[in-house]
């Protein structure tokens, strides 16, 4: 897939949803309150079964909550779209946000509860490229997590194994397995990894509907109920497109991605905007694969660029943390497919995917434009790997 068809090339500002409107504009008039909850008795919808909806749903049976739905508009769980359902995913307490650091700590003690099956891999965390890390290794270290500095490159490469830094007669003269690192600096933090994402998700599904959740697939939510016919009040259930009906005393959207442009009579695509990050996997041999087996997660803070050690397939994946891209689309509800006043169509950015576009794999494909930022921004870390044609692509929203 070196040469995948460009989606929508503009650039957004937001990795994944940005705030683009101020809450306080809202109107200050109070809605009516729902009913008080109770654990019990209390009936709880969540819309979405990814990441966030079914550890809502987990939290929520933690507290005692008893009847519990959950929808998803997928024909099957983990949807094969959901930015959850991947390989891999970086887990890691280096944020420049000291919130961020103490909620990931927390997490990652966490990943290491046996409910896990082991999914969580602790590799360590390298962070290099600007001062990102700069303020990521002030945090990581008021924590009390296991860091070191690298203050040049040869301290960088002293952190990936030995088959990397090496070179003679095992590797052909030309070969270029780890990256110079020239006037880079950065730290590694050993308390990190990655978590192998969608077995993590298949195991957060079983448990929720052991304890008694009920979680149904293809139930795309057409509409949201309110408790006033004037819709001034507060929602109070869902219908979905096959006509099924969900009353709740609570409902949660847990849609990521797909927030704005599933319930556009919200006008949530006013407050918030969906993009997508392009992310490339490489396919080692298993030889290939042993040489690369222990090196840490890479985040490059100065080009974006991450690259994760290869998973049990011998797989690496690697992408671009960057602006990302949208996908514009008018809305498929008439009711709020144009602007009244100016007879333009109104579009909201739409999650694109092998679900939505999926002739021909076409959904999986991500702009060449991406390609080549990845591609080039991984010559400074594994030149070698860098060579190597693309096993799959796809964006996550």
């Amino acid at each position: 897939m070196d040469s995948p068809s460009i989606i929508h090339d503009s650039i957004v500002t937001s990795s994944k949803v940005q705030l683009i409107a101020d809450m306080s504009s809202q109107s200050t008039v109070p809605a009516p309150a729902p009913l008080p909850l109770h654990p019990a008795t209390s009936k709880i919808l969540i819309i979405g079964a990814g990441t966030f909806g079914l550890s809502t749903a987990y939290h929520l049976q933690e507290d005692g909550f008893k009847d519990i739905t959950v929808l998803d508009k997928a024909a099957e769980l983990p949807a094969l779209d959901a930015a959850s359902t991947d390989i891999n995913k970086v887990v890691r307490s280096t944020y420049a946000d000291s919130f961020y650091t103490q909620l990931a700590r927390d997490t990652i003690a966490r990943w290491k509860d046996p409910m896990w099956e082991g999914c969580y891999h602790e590799s360590g965390v390298l962070c290099i490229g600007s001062a990102y890390a700069d303020k990521s290794y002030e945090n990581d270290v008021a924590e009390g997590a296991r860091v070191s500095l690298l203050p040049d490159a040869e301290r960088i490469r002293s952190t990936f194994p030995a088959s990397l830094r090496t070179s003679g007669h095992e590797h052909p003269p030309q070969s270029r397995l780890l990256g110079d690192f020239a006037d880079y600096s950065g730290y590694i933090n050993l308390d990190g990894g990655w978590a192998e994402a969608t077995r993590s998700i298949k195991i957060l599904l079983d448990i929720v509907i052991a304890r008694g959740a009920k979680v149904e697939s293809r139930k795309e939510v057409l509409t949201l109920l309110n408790s006033s016919a004037d819709k001034s009040g507060y929602t109070c259930g869902a219908i979905c497109v096959d006509g099924s009906t969900y009353p709740a005393d609570r409902v949660i959207l847990a849609t990521g991605s797909w927030t704005a442009s599933s319930f556009p009579g919200l006008a949530l695509d006013q407050r918030c905007l969906a993009s997508g990050q392009s992310l490339a996997s490489l396919q080692l041999t298993q030889e290939e694969s042993e040489r690369y087996r222990e090196i840490p997660v890479v985040l490059d803070f100065r080009t974006g660029l991450y690259v994760l050690p290869p998973n049990r397939d011998n797989v690496i994946k690697t992408g671009l943390h960057a602006a990302g891209h949208t996908h514009m689309v008018a809305p498929s509800t008439s009711e709020f497919s144009s602007a009244k006043a100016t007879g333009v169509p109104r579009k909201i950015s739409t999650p694109r995917t092998i679900l939505s576009h999926p002739e021909g794999s076409d959904g999986l494909r991500v702009p060449r434009s991406a390609l080549r930022a990845i591609r080039d921004h991984l010559k400074v870390v594994y030149p070698d790997l860098a060579e190597k044609p693309w096993a799959g692509t796809r964006m996550c929203w």
